[in-house]
């Protein structure tokens, strides 16, 4: 009942968000409420009362079988009884086309088989809305599909209705009778009075076992587990990785430096190969000179 009672202030706060100038009110307004980041953790004691006060809502400890077995069984007929009304209605909504139109027996097997088709949306969405309802009691992001599931439902049933009671006044023209009115607004409203009532009822039975709540909790740690421990294993892939990078890269620095080192020892060496030819050629072509020089003394 906490969705209902939540659900005229959620749907006023989503409306004005939406035809609101400002394209970025509906965000901030979100930003206000907090991140779970941001919010203080709660206590032992609280987590301990929160335990308690749910493991009390479980019926398994309150509802006896006969119970259980009884509102199980109330589920079911709302599940399957509006889709077999819903059958029964489009069948004689398409008799009824046919008969207003003189259709042949092809059309009016195709009448019969469309107006069925239609009409077991209206069913679908009442089961939709139920649906939707329970997801809003842990997930306020649902409320636009219940909006959605709940405007499709009223444009079906809407539809349905008028299509009966057009299809029922339509020998009588404009002089309608009383009797004949009422008859028409009950055969228009009372499939939609039938998926209106299994639909509360769907959105209101749940059955809260602490047996599948252990289990689901236990469910839930072993998968958050499991995304902690793919989470560091990402971790250390990536630490593995950038570890190797680092090695490579300094390993590549290394070897540039040590050709480097010997580009320039072989530079040194060169040069000193060459300036050791040039002195010795500059020796070599002093002592010629010398040489020369005294051989012309000695001759003259």
């Amino acid at each position: 009942m906490s969705a209902l009672r939540n659900l005229f202030p959620g749907f006023g706060r989503r409306i004005a968000n939406f035809f609101s100038w400002k394209g970025g009110q509906g965000i901030h307004q979100a930003g206000q409420q907090g991140s779970p980041l941001d919010m203080t953790p709660p206590t032992a004691e609280q987590l301990m009362q929160a335990a308690m006060a749910d493991a009390m809502q479980s019926t398994d400890t309150t509802d006896t079988g006969v119970e259980k077995g009884f509102y199980e069984l109330l589920a079911i007929i709302c599940y399957i009884g509006p889709f077999v009304i819903a059958l029964m209605v489009g069948t004689w909504i398409g008799d009824g086309l046919s008969v207003l139109t003189h259709a042949n027996e092809g059309d009016s097997l195709l009448y019969r088989w469309i107006s069925m088709f239609v009409e077991s949306f209206v069913p679908v969405m009442s089961t939709a809305c139920a649906r939707a309802v329970k997801r809003t009691q842990v997930d306020q992001g649902a409320m636009g599909m219940m909006i959605a599931s709940l405007a499709c439902f009223i444009v079906l049933g809407i539809g349905s209705a008028a299509a009966q009671w057009f299809i029922y006044t339509a020998p009588y023209g404009s002089n309608v009778p009383m009797s004949i009115a009422v008859v028409s607004l009950f055969k228009g409203v009372a499939p939609i009075i039938a998926d209106v009532g299994a639909g509360v009822y769907l959105s209101l039975h749940g059955y809260k076992s602490l047996k599948k709540k252990l289990a689901q909790l236990d469910e839930r740690a072993e998968a958050v587990q499991k995304i902690f421990q793919k989470q560091a294993a990402i971790i250390d892939q990536s630490e593995k990785q950038r570890k190797e990078r680092e090695d490579a890269d300094a390993e590549r620095a290394r070897r540039s430096r040590k050709e480097e080192m010997i580009d320039r020892v072989y530079e040194m060496m060169g040069d000193s190969f060459v300036g050791a030819m040039e002195n010795y050629l500059a020796l070599g072509q002093g002592s010629v000179n010398g040489n020369g020089s005294r051989q012309q003394r000695t001759g003259y």
